[in-house]
């Protein structure tokens, strides 16, 4: 007989799993922004779906959304050196705690320490700069520009907010 998907689960170390989903995502982001570089800067800016989905080159110096872009390199590479030690010291507890995490929840702080690494691993390794090519929407209301680390950023906060959110809805006294 198969074992069954929580069987398995339970088999297996929630620090491999969390180890596995960082390195996993941190390796598709560092693949999709180098082929993403190299293919963009011959072809230029690519749309698919209508241009509801595009493809376009652009090097941030900031944080998410070019956030502090603005301050000298010097002190941009500091901040990125200071949070990649944070977010690896947070990483690292979060596999000291994870036998009392559930496991969507440690899906999602693995997410977002994915997101985190991979764009500071391109601050620190390419002069402060991160490859940014995706943009979702249309002409009048789209996203900024972003790459897979972003994404895994978003979506591992937000799936911390929703599991959150049903995680009190469902505590005894919660109206």
């Amino acid at each position: 007989m198969l074992p069954t998907r929580v069987t398995f689960l339970r088999r297996v170390p929630k620090f491999a799993v969390a180890a596995f989903v960082v390195f996993i995502l941190i390796g598709c982001d560092q693949v999709t922004k180098s082929i993403a570089e190299r293919a963009l800067r011959v072809s230029g800016p690519v749309e698919y779906i209508s241009g509801f989905v595009s493809f376009q080159p652009a090097e941030n110096e900031g944080g998410f959304l070019g956030i502090g872009s603005a301050l000298p390199a010097g002190v941009r590479l500091s901040i990125a050196v200071g949070l990649l030690l944070f977010t690896s010291a947070a990483f690292i507890a979060l596999l000291v705690f994870a036998r009392r995490t559930k496991m969507a929840i440690l899906i999602s702080y693995s997410m977002m320490v994915a997101g985190a690494f991979g764009n500071l691993m391109d601050h620190v390794l390419n002069q402060g700069r991160v490859f940014d090519f995706i943009v979702l929407g249309s002409s009048v209301i789209h996203t900024g520009i972003f790459n897979l680390a972003d994404a895994c950023l978003t979506i591992g906060a937000a799936m911390l907010v929703v599991l959150h959110a049903f995680h009190a809805r469902n505590q005894p006294g919660h109206v």
